[in-house]
């Protein structure tokens, strides 16, 4: 099975990704024998209580593990299993989207409301 990192992940891990041999029939034992071998800071990224912290994404074959069964996501010695943390962003603080946008033109709008008129 192949195990990819991204980003502060692998910054904890300290590799891009591993080939693990060991036993892992689930998601949650996977993360379980990761965390043992990266340690509390991998742990606090992946695990959160009954599931997956609520920063982490973790792909399993191109599926996030949420849309399948999360923790009890069954695995196979050929998935590839992917960890990364959520990303978000947004826009400026104080104005929302709408500011974010404002008087900025998109590719054709303009040229498309001038023939109209």
């Amino acid at each position: 099975m192949m195990i990819r990192f991204f980003a502060s992940i692998r910054t904890i891990t300290g590799v891009k990704e591993i080939e693990w041999g060991g036993p892992a029939p689930t998601l949650g034992d996977l993360l379980e024998q990761l965390a043992d071998r990266y340690g509390p800071g991998f742990r606090r990224w992946v695990l959160g209580g009954e599931g997956l912290g609520d920063s982490v994404m973790v792909v399993v074959n191109g599926t996030d593990a949420r849309h399948k069964a999360g923790l009890a996501t069954q695995l196979a010695p050929t998935d590839v299993v992917s960890i990364l943390p959520i990303m978000a962003g947004g826009c400026r603080a104080n104005g929302g989207l709408q500011s974010a946008f404002r008087g900025r033109r998109r590719r054709g709008h303009d040229s498309v409301r001038r023939q109209k008129a």
